[in-house]
């Protein structure tokens, strides 16, 4: 079988995980994974509404505790659980007598009449000194401001990914980077310091359109300057990173106490990225693929200066090959993964998938603020049981194989959503529902995990990357309803768990119709996919053990493996698919 020239074959001669790649995981996948998760998730504090109440003057004349006040002022309410608490929302409708008597105003009926908030609100400032919640008043009437800033931040994200992924085709990896952290800069600044709802939700709106274009693009950029051996590690340290970054952003908010302040801490340090332009290249598989050849020479002889390797004297030949290897690649679109029925329904399959992925995950983060308990501390607990469901998840994905994890996952997190709406009934089991929670935001993250290693390896080579932009872009777009499946909860505290648990069992019913890919050759045409694992029995289960078995065996044999190498256009993951096929079986 003819061997056919890969830009991982170029790169592994001028270095491909050596001082110039450590360098770019230092510069660029460290820090943007860090800020990344402060700049996109800070919006969740910013607009958080506090404990409130009527403000009813007058208490200053009385010499009464806030809480003693209210006992006079404010009704009381009775919640689903049979639980009283103060109206966030009317007041008694009282007036200040001779002598400074408080004379409550009568209905028809005798009692006590109520009005709306005639003179504004408090608010608890325990945990907040300001929010733009409380310095709007985005409270009763204004109630569902918080809840459409969430869901206008979802629409820029999914016009976002659109636009600024046709660019990165189009002008390149590095130049949308930082023209995304550009955008995200000055549309956060003024969403700082917005003097209306308006330029507020539109200023966000335009700073979230560079997510997740930023993540897209710098993670691109980086898998592909790396060698095979570096990209899981890359993989690795923007996972872990980012979910360190989670972790610590509930701390600085709680310190700061104030959402401008807040805003400014989380933002501003993106200005640094611009100090290192010089030191972060254009990724060469892209100028090879616009027949910018003269450019992506210049940047791999650069690699091999910095790694201290040998430039091949045949360069200029090899990216002549290779560019002409992805011109012949390019008559592939994205209809074409529906070209073939199996292909069409796994295509389907996937792209729900992810929509569960992203819907389930970011509802349960933003469902923080009505978690009872302090929403700090839920922030974290949430945020630090990434860092096991990511371990979790490469290990089941590894060892138990890649369907029935995410299935178990997918599975898990349904029953845990659907378990807490009963128990929300019962004050007294608050932590189990806080834990309930928590165990289905680790289940979600070990899914989000594997679906991205499965559609890796499902998808052809050719439509890799193309396959992945999709489901993303239905997933984030079906994701703009994410803050309104919380805002349900106004209405009924049942809702938001019951809608997230029915996603997930209907992902975990479709995810079990994937095939095992643990060990397999990956298909690299759209061909490929018309019988790619077709026999493959419903209740198979594969694990690296029995892989193991059966390499032995083949190994024993004497059976040799032949590959052939493509060049990849993966503009996601960078992953080169290295097909190869047993000269024998093994057979017993």
């Amino acid at each position: 079988m003819a061997t056919e020239m890969d830009f991982d074959d170029i790169l592994e001669l001028v270095g491909n995980a050596d001082w110039f790649q450590r360098r770019l995981i230092y510069l660029l996948v460290y820090p943007v994974s860090f800020l990344l998760a402060w700049m996109v998730l800070n919006i969740l504090f910013m607009v958080s509404v506090p404990n409130h109440w009527c403000h009813v003057p007058g208490r200053e004349l009385y010499n009464l505790t806030v809480d003693e006040w209210k006992n006079l002022t404010i009704p009381r309410l009775e919640n689903d659980a049979g639980e009283e608490h103060f109206s966030q929302c009317s007041m008694f409708n009282m007036s200040i007598g001779n002598g400074f008597a408080l004379t409550p105003v009568l209905d028809a009926n005798g009692t006590a009449a109520t009005v709306g908030c005639l003179h504004g609100w408090e608010y608890d400032k325990s945990s907040w000194r300001r929010t733009a919640a409380t310095d709007f008043d985005w409270v009763c009437g204004d109630s569902a401001n918080p809840t459409t800033v969430l869901t206008i931040n979802s629409v820029g994200s999914v016009v976002g990914t659109l636009v600024y992924g046709i660019l990165a085709d189009l002008i390149g990896r590095k130049p949308i980077f930082f023209l995304n952290i550009a955008i995200f800069l000055i549309g956060g600044i003024i969403n700082i310091f917005a003097p209306t709802f308006l330029v507020f939700v539109t200023s966000r709106a335009i700073a979230q359109t560079t997510f997740p274009s930023l993540y897209n693009t710098f993670f691109t950029l980086a898998v592909e300057l790396v060698g095979p051996s570096l990209r899981g590690h890359v993989n690795a340290v923007a996972f872990f990173v980012w979910t360190v970054s989670m972790c610590s952003l509930p701390l600085v908010a709680w310190l700061v106490a104030d959402w401008q302040v807040l805003g400014l801490i989380t933002i501003v340090p993106a200005v640094g990225f611009f100090f290192i332009w010089r030191y972060i290249p254009e990724s060469p598989r892209w100028l090879i693929s616009v027949r910018r050849k003269a450019e992506a020479k210049k940047i791999l002889q650069e690699i091999a200066a910095v790694n201290k390797k040998e430039v091949p004297k045949d360069l200029d030949a090899m990216l002549e090959h290779l560019s002409a290897q992805i011109e012949n690649e390019k008559k592939y679109g994205i209809f074409s993964l529906f070209t073939y029925r199996l292909s069409a329904i796994r295509t389907v399959f996937l792209t729900f998938c992810f929509i569960g992925n992203i819907v389930i995950y970011y509802a349960l983060q933003m469902n923080v603020s009505n978690m009872a308990g302090n929403e700090f501390l839920n922030f974290f607990l949430l945020s630090a049981v990434e860092a096991p469901a990511n371990v979790f998840g490469w290990l089941g994905s590894e060892h138990l194989g890649r369907r029935w994890t995410e299935v178990c996952s997918f599975a898990v997190t349904g029953v845990a959503c659907l378990t807490i709406m009963p128990l929300l009934f019962y004050p007294n089991l608050t932590w189990l529902v806080t834990t309930l929670a928590i165990t289905a935001k680790f289940a979600i993250t070990v899914s989000f995990f594997v679906v991205f290693l499965q559609s890796a390896e499902i998808y052809p080579t050719v439509l890799r990357g193309s396959g992945q932009a999709l489901g993303s872009t239905m997933a984030y777009a079906v994701g703009i309803g994410s803050p309104a499946i919380i805002y349900l909860s106004t209405a009924n505290r049942i809702l938001p768990y019951l809608i997230l648990g029915m996603i997930a069992v209907v992902c975990a019913i479709m995810a079990s119709f994937l095939p095992e890919t643990l060990g397999t050759d990956m298909p690299q045409c759209v061909e490929d996919t018309r019988d790619f694992l077709k026999d493959q029995p419903y209740f198979s289960f594969i694990t690296r053990r029995s892989l193991k078995r059966r390499e032995a065996c083949t190994a024993g044999s004497g059976a040799r493996r032949r590959s052939t190498m493509v060049v990849s256009q993966d503009g996601l993951n960078g992953v080169t698919t290295r097909l190869a096929k047993p000269d024998a079986e093994c057979h017993g």
